[in-house]
């Protein structure tokens, strides 16, 4: 996670405006509804009147904008009662609109201690997504029980989730799958057609646009449909039509920041003389509030505006420098400028809270940084304090590992990954980011290992037997077992080609040689395209003395060795240099 606030994204799904809008409505609802009930329960009178008052006032301010006040005002009821729905669900909600990674862990909290577990699920999920933590949004979503699967809002969720993760085709079934449940929601139709033009060729995307035209002229849409036609111009080169509608979209009535920063972007990309004045003046716009701080810091980090973050942040007092969660974006500026000395004040000091956790991981970079082996004892106690910081808390694991993985810190990502992975529960994504990183490094050993893990979770899936014993016949381990579970998985389904490949791999080891390459001359052409199953059937082939029909397959593992493990390479480079 580099953290981050409001992305200059402009696929964004209509349903999470008009889903906000709703939250919200459902908030002040729910806090008017608690401060009548903690003033009638049992508990002594004046605690109740207190966390009341607080809530009250907390609403208020809420209401009225000022989240600062909110903000303090809520985190006084909470401290008095650790369990205040309303507490939580103001700071939340705050910390949801200020993009801050505190929201993630506000939303775990709600899940924690309120009765109604879906609609808090699905807000887990959303804010996460947004801040870029899959893994978070993945574990929500897997957490909702069956029966809340089958409604429009969980599809809706699902696809913005995948929309953020640009799995538009993904994106389109789940809306698709919701408007059938819910045909007269108009934000479905609207995001549809959002994802149509985003997956549809330029020739074919008339129907699309004329859609979203249509909705750009109903002024509660007019946003939303405006942020995906500026994407639609983005995408096909068109600067003028994309600068003109980011500037329509940061005058109308309800835009946000993020879509004045989406107007900035393309002044940035057009190499625009007035960006610098514009960048200036939205600083200054900026400064009332640390939220919008943060938001715009984060974005200029990630426009390779680093240095001026710092710059910047200097010229801010010291108040508003130190409030979370500014120092996050400014830490993240001064390594990215390499500036060791202020990043290490910076973190050295000051209190962030529930958010300290990243305060000791960025603490261990700059020493990791600035000294290297030199202070390597220091830089292990400065790792242990952020790990330990966490708590345990799976969220907030997850949110350190995907920090330190874009550091390029991969051993310990995994360690993080792995504290995961052995938990009873919620194990599933962790094991799939364990398993993306060591595949992508073509390491086995490290990927038998989290597949052994996956099989003891999932003993019955068959993609999870397959993946384990085909990794224990690549390295040789465990052979009876890797034999067993291959003979199964090709009982169950023989036409599988992964599985017939694994099994085919299996009669080759134990000197079957004639029986694999029966098999493996059942399946489709086309299954030879992927180097692995070319390099297998080439191998088998050489062993069992055709060195002719194995030559093609084995050159065709050559030509993609780059997607191979190092065991396939081996056998391959053996077969070719051995001869039969």
């Amino acid at each position: 996670m580099n953290p981050r606030g409001l992305r200059a994204e402009t696929l964004e799904p209509a349903a999470s405006a008009d889903r906000k809008t709703g939250r919200v409505r459902l908030l002040l609802i729910t806090i008017a509804i608690l401060v009548v009930l903690a003033a009638t329960s049992g508990r002594p009178a004046f605690v109740h009147w207190q966390h009341g008052r607080l809530i009250s006032a907390a609403a208020r301010s809420f209401a009225h904008g000022d989240l600062r006040s909110a903000s303090l005002s809520a985190r006084e009821a909470f401290l008095k009662n650790p369990a205040s729905i309303a507490a939580c669900a103001i700071l939340a909600e705050i910390a949801a609109q200020q993009h801050s990674p505190e929201a993630i862990l506000w939303r775990q909290r709600l899940v924690e201690i309120d009765p109604a577990k879906t609609a808090r699920l699905l807000d887990l999920a959303t804010t996460a997504s947004a801040l870029g933590e899959s893994f978070v949004a993945a574990r929500a979503m897997e957490q909702i029980a069956a029966p809340d699967r089958d409604s429009a809002a969980f599809h809706i969720t699902a696809g913005s989730i995948a929309i953020t993760a640009k799995q538009f085709a993904q994106a389109e079934a789940e809306f698709r799958h919701a408007a059938e449940i819910d045909p007269k929601n108009e934000n479905i139709r609207l995001n549809l057609a959002t994802l149509r033009l985003a997956l549809a060729p330029p020739d074919a995307a008339s129907e699309a646009v004329a859609t979203l035209e249509r909705f750009r002229e109903i002024p509660r849409h007019r946003t939303a449909a405006l942020r995906a036609l500026l994407a639609d111009a983005r995408r096909r080169g068109d600067s003028a039509r994309a600068v003109s509608l980011a500037d329509e979209l940061r005058r109308g009535e309800n835009s946000t920041l993020g879509d004045m920063l989406l107007w900035l972007e393309e002044l940035q990309r057009t190499n625009s003389p007035e960006f610098d004045a514009q960048l200036r003046e939205l600083q200054s716009a900026a400064e009332k509030s640390e939220h919008t701080i943060y938001s715009l810091m984060t974005w200029m980090n990630a426009r390779g505006l680093a240095a001026q973050t710092v710059a910047w942040a200097g010229s801010l007092s010291a108040p508003a420098r130190s409030r979370i969660p500014v120092p996050l974006a400014f830490a993240e500026a001064c390594l990215l400028t390499g500036d060791w000395k202020r990043a290490r004040t910076l973190v050295a000091e000051g209190d962030w809270g529930d958010l300290d956790f990243l305060r000791f991981a960025f603490h261990a970079r700059v020493l990791d940084e600035a000294a290297g082996h030199l202070r390597r004892a220091e830089f292990r106690t400065m790792w242990e304090r952020a790990t330990n910081s966490t708590r345990g808390n799976t969220n907030a694991l997850s949110m350190l590992a995907r920090l330190v993985t874009g550091w390029g810190w991969k051993d310990e990502a995994a360690q993080l990954w792995w504290i995961i992975a052995r938990n009873n529960a919620g194990q599933r994504p962790a094991l799939q980011a364990l398993y993306a990183m060591h595949a992508a490094d073509r390491n086995t050993r490290e990927l038998h290992r989290v597949a052994r893990r996956i099989f003891a979770i999932e003993p019955g899936n068959p993609a999870a037997k397959n993946n384990l014993a085909s990794l224990a016949l690549l390295l040789g381990d465990e052979l009876p077992e890797a034999h067993r579970l291959a003979a199964e998985n090709f009982k169950l389904d023989a036409t599988q080609p992964a599985f017939a490949a694994t099994y085919a791999m299996s009669l080759h080891l134990q000197q079957r040689g004639a029986e694999a390459v029966a098999i493996l001359e059942k399946l489709p052409a086309a299954t030879f395209d992927d180097p692995s199953a070319a390099a297998t059937f080439g191998v088998i082939l050489h062993a069992a003395g055709e060195p002719a029909k194995a030559a093609p397959f084995l050159e065709k593992a050559v030509s993609g060795k780059d997607r191979l493990f190092p065991e396939e390479n081996s056998m391959v480079a053996a077969a070719q240099n051995r001869t039969p």
